[in-house]
C-alpha cells in the first residue's frame, strides 16, 4: 500500500504546531512517504517547506477565506480530499481538526483522520472541553505529545492514543559559554498562557543582585499590558520586549538563560529549541510537557505554576552558580539529541499510522 499522507493546516506562518507541521512534512517525504500539506489559505509569508511536499491551497489569501461560510468551507476542504485521494490525513490544531471531520463525514477518509492535540488537554473548561474532547472521540485515532496528554484521554476511554514528540534540531555547533550569565530569554506568544506578567515581576526581584537582561521576543494581545508593567517596575532599561525574530536560532546562540513561565503548555517548542541550542533552562512544571524534557536539577529547574518566589529563587541561583547552570545546560542538548530528532521523530510518525492500520 502507498504512504500518500495529506496534512491539514489554517496557513503555514503563525504558531509552533504549524512550524512542526512544516517540519514533519520534510521529514516524513524524506522518508520517501508522499506527502501532501495543504493550508486553509497561504500567508504572505510562510515557514519553510520542503521541495518534496506537494503543497495546496484552498484559498490564495485569507481574505478570501473568510468571505467563505462555512458550508463553502466545508465543501471545498471535502472536494481537495477526494482530488488527493491520501491514506492519513493529519490536520493540526483543534479547530482544523473539526473542520476536516465534518467535511469527511460520509466518506471512506473519515477513518483515515488522525486528530492531534497541540497543547493541554486541561486547556480549555467547561463547555469548550466538552466540545473539543467529543470531536477527539469522533476520530478513529489520536496522536498527542506527551504520556500526560495520553494518560487523560485513556482515562476517557480514547483506546487508540500514541505519543508522537515535537521534532528539534540540534545546532551543529556548541553553545558558546561565557563566564557569567548576563543574557536571559524568553519566547513566547504574548498572552495570558505564558504568564510572562510573572516573569517580568520574578526578574525584577533576581536583578536587584545581578546585572542581566531580560529580552522576551514574539507578539500578542498582551503587549501593552506588559510594557505597562515594565514601566511600573521601572525596569524599561533591564527587561524589554524584544518583539518577533524570524531567526530565533540566532538569538539562542547568543543567549545565557532561557525561562519559561507558562500557564500550560502541550509540548512547548521554545523550551525544546532552547535546551537544544545548551541553554541553561528554567520552566514553570505545567500539567503537561516540561516534566518530559526536564529533569529537575540535571537539565533544567522546574518550578511549580504561577509561584513567583520559586521562580524568583530558581532565576537567582542559575545567575549566581553559572558553572552547574551551564553544566544542567550541557546535559540539555544531549537529552534534545537522543531523542528528538526531525529523522527519528518523522519515522516515529510513520510508524504510528501503520500501527493504527493505515497503510
Amino acid at each position: 500500500m502507498s504512504e500518500k499522507i495529506l496534512i491539514v493546516v489554517s496557513e503555514l506562518q503563525n504558531g509552533g504546531a504549524q512550524r512542526v507541521a512544516s517540519r514533519i512534512a520534510g521529514g516524513m517525504a524524506d522518508l520517501g512517504a508522499e506527502v501532501h500539506l495543504m493550508e486553509l489559505f497561504h500567508p504572505p509569508v510562510c515557514f519553510p517547506l520542503s521541495g518534496n511536499v506537494i503543497l495546496h491551497k484552498m484559498c490564495e489569501n485569507e481574505q478570501t477565506y473568510r468571505e467563505m461560510n462555512q458550508t463553502e468551507r466545508q465543501k471545498r476542504i471535502r472536494q481537495m480530499v477526494l482530488e488527493i485521494a491520501p491514506n492519513v490525513i493529519l490536520p493540526f490544531l483543534d479547530h482544523v481538526c473539526q473542520k476536516v471531520l465534518l467535511a469527511c463525514v460520509g466518506t471512506c477518509y473519515y477513518k483515515r483522520i488522525v486528530t492531534t492535540l497541540r497543547n493541554s488537554p486541561y486547556e480549555y473548561s467547561g463547555v469548550k472541553r466538552l466540545v473539543r474532547d467529543l470531536f477527539i472521540r469522533c476520530s478513529c485515532q489520536l496522536v498527542v505529545q506527551n504520556s500526560s496528554q495520553k494518560a487523560y484521554f485513556i482515562k476517557r476511554k480514547m483506546n487508540r492514543v500514541a505519543v508522537v514528540p515535537n521534532p528539534v534540531d540540534v545546532p551543529p555547533k556548541e553553545h558558546s559559554y561565557g563566564r557569567s550569565l548576563s543574557k536571559v530569554i524568553a519566547v513566547g506568544r504574548l498572552n495570558q498562557q505564558k504568564n510572562f506578567n510573572m516573569l517580568i515581576r520574578a526578574f525584577s526581584m533576581a536583578a536587584a543582585h545581578c546585572e542581566a537582561e531580560l529580552r522576551i521576543y514574539g507578539r500578542g494581545e498582551c503587549e501593552a499590558e506588559l510594557n505597562a508593567l515594565i514601566k511600573e517596575l521601572g525596569m524599561e532599561t533591564r527587561i524589554f520586549l524584544a518583539g518577533y525574530s524570524d531567526d530565533i536560532g540566532r538569538i539562542y546562540a547568543q543567549s545565557d538563560l532561557f525561562v519559561m513561565s507558562s500557564d500550560y503548555e502541550g509540548m512547548p517548542n521554545a523550551l525544546m529549541e532552547a535546551m537544544a541550542e545548551g541553554l541553561p533552562c528554567i520552566s514553570t512544571d505545567c500539567e503537561t510537557g516540561p516534566a518530559d524534557l526536564i529533569e529537575s536539577r540535571k537539565n533544567g529547574i522546574l518550578v511549580p505554576i504561577k509561584n513567583e518566589k520559586a521562580m524568583v529563587d530558581a532565576i537567582e541561583q542559575m545567575l549566581a552558580d553559572p558553572t552547574t547552570a551551564i553544566n544542567m545546560g550541557r546535559c540539555a542538548r544531549e537529552t534534545i539529541r537522543e531523542n528528538y530528532t526531525l529523522a527519528s521523530v518523522s519515522q516515529m510518525w510513520l510508524d504510528t499510522f501503520r500501527s493504527f492500520g493505515l497503510f
